[in-house]
């Protein structure tokens, strides 16, 4: 029933959205489906609806502040054992420092949704997978806690547009610093009118304490009451996509897409209830719709 009711919240925010006249603030909204879902590396879920809508108000000529929301959803629940919703409302402020340079700053707050894990009611096998696996034991153990995390970052106009972005979980107790490039190659009077292609990818280094902010009771292993950290070792993750986008009325946008994504954590790292196999990198395709006013 949850997950139905975040359906229905994300294409109902995304309705009326699409309805803004244009006057005063810019609005941005758009729902995507993916083959799968990876968070900074890691795969997390399959088949997977996100949303993301946005509102920015301009301050003045070098400063906006905009609010927005954004919401990933596991559509399919058999191969999502322990996945959850996400949804992430955020804020921020970003200010143009000079001619096609602007910093950026902000809050994103995760409330993670969902059932409660197979496995949280101790009954779970503690044999196999979990055995060796922290991410593993941890969501079958506890829910994921809801956290916070702060952002700041600069990107730019230039060629390929680059920018680069520091985040830290206060719930997770991690870091991530990220950086990506992107072109656009109009083809609208080459191949068909509104057509474009975008191309773009991504690299970044992750760290954190606590991946899931929770600890895993150490009776799974040495029988002892007393629970220990769930802690993962640093590693680079990447990304390098493209996407068909084509402009079908004045303020909407359909696109379709493929990207590669990957990452150098160990399998111990990267395991979880639905990757069991310790996969760490995947082809993923997308499609969606956009509308920005």
């Amino acid at each position: 029933m949850k997950r139905v009711s975040i359906v229905a919240v994300s294409a109902f925010c995304f309705g009326v959205l699409c309805t803004v006249e244009a006057s005063g603030p810019s609005v941005c909204s758009s729902v995507q489906y993916e083959t799968e879902h990876f968070n900074r590396g890691r795969p997390e879920m399959k088949k997977t609806v996100s949303s993301c809508s946005e509102i920015k108000f301009g301050v003045t000529d070098e400063c906006d502040v905009y609010v927005g929301v954004d919401v990933a959803l596991p559509v399919d629940a058999d191969k999502n054992v322990d996945a959850r919703s996400d949804v992430a409302p955020h804020v921020g402020c970003s200010y143009t420092i000079a001619e096609d340079i602007t910093i950026d700053a902000g809050y994103i707050h995760h409330f993670y949704v969902g059932e409660k894990h197979p496995g949280s009611d101790g009954t779970t096998d503690t044999t196999g997978p979990i055995a060796i696996c922290p991410y593993y034991a941890a969501t079958q153990f506890d829910k994921k806690k809801d956290s916070g995390e702060v952002y700041a970052g600069v990107f730019t106009d230039f060629v390929l547009s680059p920018s680069l972005y520091c985040f830290y979980d206060f719930g997770k107790e991690e870091i991530a610093i990220e950086g990506k490039v992107s072109h656009v190659f109009d083809l609208s009077e080459s191949v068909l009118n509104g057509l474009s292609v975008r191309l773009g990818g991504k690299i970044g280094y992750d760290k954190a304490k606590k991946p899931y902010g929770l600890k895993v009771p150490v009776s799974l292993f040495i029988h002892e009451d007393d629970g220990m950290d769930v802690k993962a070792e640093g590693y680079v993750y990447y990304s390098i996509g493209a996407d068909m986008v084509l402009s079908i009325a004045e303020h909407i946008k359909i696109s379709a897409g493929v990207s590669y994504e990957g990452n150098t954590a160990s399998k111990r790292d990267m395991c979880n209830a639905y990757t069991k196999n310790n996969r760490r990198d995947a082809v993923v395709f997308r499609a969606g719709v956009a509308c920005t006013f």
